[in-house]
């Protein structure tokens, strides 16, 4: 039977209680959005594979490698913008081989990702490689830069939470 007294200590946890479950509710974690920790934490493993592919011969560093966690998207990403060298046929021959040496499988990108459209020339404007990364699967995409300055850029995407393409 429910005293009065007992009621009124069930309701004093209750208020009491109250405040916990909210901070837990809104934990960088537990939100509907935004990138989890186990996502932050893909970051520098992501930053490790983009540099272990080294540059195409030639290829100069256009600014510095960049990383970070894609709140909207919730995925961990790093990268390196570079200056083209030449063709880009070395350009491609590079990145597969050296993506072939460190693990990553092609793939084929999503079709409305920019590895998967063509450039006026005809020529795919990007690349798309997969691998297992810390329990999850990482992508690797070679993207040209179709603006005036030329270039590419490589960027390493993966995700516990939410989705990470090509």
């Amino acid at each position: 039977m429910l005293t009065a007294r007992r009621a009124v200590l069930l309701l004093w946890g209750a208020v009491l209680a109250l405040p916990v479950l909210a901070a837990a509710c809104l934990a960088p974690d537990m939100r509907l959005g935004g990138c989890s920790a186990d996502d932050r934490r893909l970051q520098e493993p992501l930053a490790a594979e983009a540099r272990a592919l080294g540059a195409a011969d030639g290829a100069r560093a256009d600014g510095d490698a960049y990383g970070g966690c894609d709140e909207d998207d919730r995925f961990a990403y790093a990268g390196q913008g570079y200056a083209e060298p030449g063709g880009r046929a070395q350009v491609v021959a590079h990145y597969r081989a050296a993506a072939d040496r460190n693990g990553w499988q092609p793939a084929p990108p999503d079709a409305d990702e920019p590895a998967w459209r063509r450039d006026p020339s005809g020529e795919r404007i990007g690349l798309c490689f997969t691998k297992a990364l810390h329990g999850t699967t990482a992508r690797l995409a070679l993207r040209w830069d179709t603006g005036e300055g030329g270039g590419y850029t490589v960027e390493a995407r993966a995700s516990r939470t939410g989705g990470a393409w090509c």
